[in-house]
This record gives C-alpha cells, sequence and structure tokens, in this order.
C-alpha cells in the first residue's frame, strides 16, 4: 500500500469514527422534527402571506384578507362544540383518532361599509408529528412525565398518529431547484431547464435550439418564442446588447446571429414591438392574483418579472438579472452543443436534493389553501350578485 493509500484510509476511518458521535448528538430523527417545525412556524406564514387577499369582480368594495395564521395544540372535538384540549399520542392510539391540532387564522373584511376583523377562526386540522414543537410530549423532559404520558422515553419521535395508526412521511428525492440543468429531451435533442421556485409561485423555464435559433419554452407561453423578442421585451432593445449578454466571444454571437435576424424578419425593433407580439400568446391565467381584471399588457409584464425565471426577482419592473440569467442559460446551451461542457446527469445526487416532511407538507397545505381561496371567491362572486336586505 502507498503512502498516498494509507494516508487516505486514515482519513476515511478517523471520518467513521465520528459517525457514532454525529448520531448521538443529532439522530436519526432530528431532521424530520426541525423541518415539521420550521413548517408550522416559518413556512405556513409565508404562504398565506403570499396569498392572503380575496377581491370581488362583481363588488369592488368588498376584500378578505387573511393577516395572521397559527397551529394550535392538539386537541380532538369529542362532540357538538366540545373540545378535549388535553389530548395524547397514547390516547389517540387507543381511540382510533388523529393526533393533530387546529389551525387559527385571524381575518379581515369589508362588511358594507364597516371593515371588521375576526381572530383565532379554525380554517382546518393538521395532523402533528411526535416530538415536535407542538406536540404535549416536548414539553416533557423526564422519564417519569413520559412513563405518566404513557410514552417510551427513547421512543425519538418524527412520525405521525392517524386515526390510531402510526404514520412516517417518507424522504423524496428532487431535482434541484433554481440551477441551471442541461439535459436532452424524449428527441435526444439538448435543452437548458430551470426549475424555479419562489414563496409564491413555480414554473420551469426552457430555451431550447431549433435550426440554429434558439426560443424559450414556458408553460404559459402557447408557441415557442425566440429569445431575442424576450430580451426586447425586458428592455433590451440593442441586438448588440442582448448578443454581448450571451458571450463576448466571437462562438456565442455567432451562435446568437440567427435569432437576432429572425426577429429582425419579423419586424421587432422597440420593447412595445415585442410586448405587442407576445399579448396574443400568453395565456391568461384563469386565478392567481384573486378577483383583480387586468389588461393584456400587464399580462405579459407579469409573466416577464413574476412568472418567467420567478426565483429572479425583478425590483420596480428592473429585468436586468434575468436577461443576465437568460443570456447565461443560452451560454451554457451553445457551450453543450458545442461539447465544451457535458450534460448534466439526473442521477448525481448533486442535482438533487431531499424533500423531508415540512417541505412535502408545505406543498400540500399551499395547494388545499389556494383551492379554499378559490373556493371563497367564486362564492363572493355569487353571493355579490343577488339582492341582500343586509349586508353579508
Amino acid at each position: 500500500m502507498t503512502s498516498t493509500e494509507q494516508t487516505s484510509h486514515k482519513i476515511l476511518s478517523d471520518k467513521a469514527a465520528l459517525i457514532p458521535s454525529f448520531l448521538k448528538t443529532k439522530g436519526l430523527f432530528n431532521q424530520h422534527i426541525a423541518s415539521f417545525n420550521y413548517f408550522v412556524d416559518v413556512e405556513i406564514k409565508n404562504i398565506v402571506k403570499a396569498n392572503d387577499k380575496i377581491t370581488s369582480d362583481a363588488n369592488p368594495v368588498f376584500y378578505l384578507k387573511y393577516n395572521d395564521i397559527n397551529v394550535g395544540m392538539p386537541s380532538s372535538e369529542e362532540g357538538f362544540n366540545i373540545i378535549n384540549e388535553k389530548i395524547t399520542p397514547h390516547e389517540c392510539r387507543l381511540r382510533d383518532m388523529t393526533y393533530c391540532a387546529p389551525i387559527y387564522v385571524n381575518v379581515e373584511y369589508t362588511r358594507g361599509n364597516q371593515r371588521v376583523v375576526s381572530k383565532n377562526i379554525v380554517i382546518g386540522r393538521m395532523p402533528i408529528m411526535l416530538r415536535s414543537s407542538r406536540c404535549v410530549l416536548s414539553k416533557l423532559s423526564t422519564e417519569e412525565e413520559m412513563a405518566h404520558a404513557s410514552e417510551c422515553p427513547y421512543d425519538p419521535g418524527g412520525y405521525f398518529v392517524v386515526r390510531g395508526s402510526e404514520k412516517v412521511v417518507l424522504m423524496h428525492e428532487q431535482i434541484s431547484r433554481n440551477r441551471i440543468m442541461i439535459n436532452r429531451n424524449s428527441k435526444k435533442e439538448l435543452i437548458c431547464e430551470v426549475l424555479s421556485t419562489s414563496q409564491d409561485r413555480k414554473s420551469k423555464t426552457y430555451i431550447i435550439g431549433k435550426k440554429g435559433r434558439y426560443y424559450l419554452k414556458h408553460n404559459q407561453l402557447a408557441d415557442d418564442i425566440p429569445v431575442v423578442i424576450i430580451f426586447k421585451a425586458m428592455g433590451y432593445e440593442s441586438d448588440h446588447l442582448i448578443a454581448t449578454t450571451v458571450g463576448i466571444e466571437e462562438e456565442y454571437i455567432a451562435a446568437i446571429g440567427p435569432t437576432i435576424d429572425e426577429c429582425a424578419l419579423l419586424n421587432i425593433i422597440s420593447r412595445a414591438d415585442a410586448i405587442k407580439y407576445l399579448i396574443p400568446r400568453i395565456r391568461r391565467k384563469t386565478f392567481g392574483s384573486i378577483g383583480v381584471r387586468v389588461s393584456q399588457e400587464h399580462d405579459v409584464l407579469d409573466f416577464l418579472s413574476n412568472s418567467m425565471i420567478c426565483h429572479i426577482l425583478s425590483p420596480e419592473g428592473n429585468m436586468k438579472m434575468k436577461a443576465i440569467y437568460i443570456g447565461l442559460m443560452i451560454r451554457r446551451l451553445i457551450q453543450a452543443e458545442k461539447g465544451i461542457c457535458d450534460a448534466d446527469d439526473r442521477d448525481f445526487y448533486g442535482n438533487k436534493r431531499i424533500e423531508l416532511a415540512g417541505s412535502l407538507l408545505a406543498l400540500l397545505f399551499e395547494d388545499l389553501f389556494k383551492r379554499l381561496i378559490f373556493c371563497f371567491f367564486k362564492i363572493f362572486n355569487a353571493c355579490s350578485e343577488k339582492i341582500f336586505t343586509d349586508n353579508f
């Protein structure tokens, strides 16, 4: 064995000695509990803040706004308006119940010309992870207290009790978000894609090459749009500026040249021309900004600012950073096509992220909360069109 191999073997053995210490301090389940705690303390508030206001098309004066949200302590409904606030996981196991807690919201809305504030309104219930910050066991520190609650002091928690059965939310592998990836599509063609995630939006943006020209693809676009038109719609009206955003080297300028020529053939010179070109090609959203009617031009600007590569912010409509990012995507795709760099391996663990229980529950809660908002929106519109003897 060479000296290098001996050194490498020693380093590995030293690292192996750290594993028992790591498990003793961190444990195997603490990451699940920390993920759930972050969800109920931080993420759930951010989700509500991003979707906090509902207005009505039929009555522009009316609105409903969520001011705050919090998850209470575990309880059970024993009967009509009878709440048992001293429920324990052991009792839920014995009685085939779900160990869950109410979700409270503070809302503000208009009733006629008055502003009304209501607090601690229950909009649902949420299963609570054992040993999390919302669990009654988190306040028990001694073995005697745990034994009094009929719980094992060595139980690490990190699971749920649903209808009397213990359930675990498994970790999920997901492709890394907000990261440029070079892959091949079903036709084995190279494409550049980014899975963008912000607090209130999620979207996938693609840069694809067709016959030497480059296009942007997005699920909110009816057609693939030449990237130069996207640049012009963001305020980059100079062809030279667009080309140098991709790269100042001759090979990149030559690669983007045919796309610039295509834009010229379409007679798109200014930002106004580009926005006009995009208006019929934008799919108008069914809902999102609930109850707000906007112009078609606003739809285009909203797509460019908030939907396309949504993790890159556009403060006050300044899309410079977003344009630079698209230029980088085109540059990476050109490099892959010319063999300067390889396509990314989807199975490489560095290109993945592990989604824990808190992240997965956040996705589920966001979907259900948006559905609740949309149901309210339809009800408000239906009620506003009727004639009432009193304000609703």
